[in-house]
């Protein structure tokens, strides 16, 4: 009976560890979470700026490339920040990015090419 009561008492105490430990794991992915919407957010700016920009025909190229090198200078930041468990969970964020980057940097050549 004594044994029995032992063994509840690990296993509870057993339980009640890895329980802790994956609601600490679910509180960090919550954060990470916020933090990629903070970037995700960020880069949508970044975005309508450039899309600002090429509305306005700028006349000086050092802005525009400014701009661009400001925009890959984010997504590498981004990218950066990633640690190596997190890249399979990210992997399809960063094809996003990396399209959205093509694409602007596409807008931005074809305005050169315009201007």
């Amino acid at each position: 009976m004594d044994d029995e009561i032992v063994s509840d008492t690990e296993s509870l105490s057993m339980n009640q560890d890895i329980f802790n430990l994956l609601k600490s794991q679910l509180e960090e992915k919550d954060l990470q979470l916020k933090d990629k919407d903070l970037q995700i957010h960020e880069l949508h700016k970044l975005v309508e700026n450039s899309q600002i920009l090429l509305k306005e025909k700028p006349q000086d190229i050092k802005l525009l490339e400014q701009h661009t090198q400001d925009l890959d200078d984010k997504i590498m930041n981004i990218k950066g920040r990633n640690i190596p468990q997190q890249k399979r969970s990210w992997h399809s964020l960063e094809l996003i990015l990396s399209s959205i980057y093509l694409i602007v940097c596409l807008l931005l050549c074809l305005a050169i090419l315009k201007g």
